[in-house]
């Protein structure tokens, strides 16, 4: 029913029904479908709102779509129009979901990013974070220090908040987008570091939650 329906859907019901779809096993959800959700959304974007979008870009990529050249300069032009209505969610939803179709943002679309997301910073979650930084990792885009610097503070806010995964996710891509959290003194004994087998063992944590958090977004997208 869903597939007969999708010429009919407007902006409003596509995101919610297509990342109900991302939620199912993929072997449920077909190509041509997916074929469909895509078009039908490259044809009602302009109406969408910030967060419809990201929603979109997230659900696409967990179903394994490799975005056409054509829908992801519409993706990326019609957010940047409502970027300034992005709340912390919509932020994160949306590089999580660039990052996990292997989309490639130009520098000049990132900087607009970033520059929203340092408005929007005092009212990100752990989960926001996670979703943002871990983003930013994929897309290999500079971050300015400032801003890592303050997301680590927003993120001591929100730890009591935080799950696990996503402290130790957000801590990890502070790490790999070139944040130092500052070395041991040099007067310190060689007994106060962290042994080989230690670091070895929070290196495997860290991965491990890593895999959990974008599970299906791990696979390889398929190119339609």
């Amino acid at each position: 029913m869903a597939s007969r329906l999708m010429p009919q859907l407007g902006p409003r019901d596509l995101p919610p029904l297509v990342a109900a779809a991302a939620r199912l096993p993929l072997a449920r959800v077909s190509k041509p479908w997916c074929v469909a959700a895509m078009t039908r959304a490259h044809h009602t974007m302009h109406l969408s709102t910030s967060h419809g979008i990201a929603t979109l870009t997230w659900a696409l990529a967990r179903l394994g779509v490799k975005f056409r050249p054509d829908f992801q300069a519409k993706l990326l032009q019609e957010f940047k129009a409502k970027l300034h209505t992005a709340n912390p969610r919509a932020l994160g939803v949306m590089v999580h979901g660039l990052a996990g179709a292997g989309a490639r943002p130009d520098g000049l679309w990132v900087g607009v990013y970033l520059a929203r997301v340092q408005q929007q910073l005092p009212w990100f979650s752990g989960r926001d974070l996670a979703m943002t930084l871990w983003g930013l990792v994929q897309l290999r885009h500079a971050v300015p220090p400032p801003l890592l610097s303050a997301a680590l503070v927003r993120l001591t806010a929100t730890l009591p908040q935080c799950s696990g995964h996503e402290a130790s996710l957000a801590v990890w891509a502070l790490g790999k987008l070139g944040h130092t959290f500052g070395s041991s003194s040099s007067s310190s004994s060689s007994s106060s570091q962290p042994s080989p087998a230690a670091g070895s063992s929070r290196e495997r944590q860290q991965q491990r939650a890593r895999q959990e958090w974008h599970g299906g977004l791990a696979g390889r997208p398929r190119a339609f």
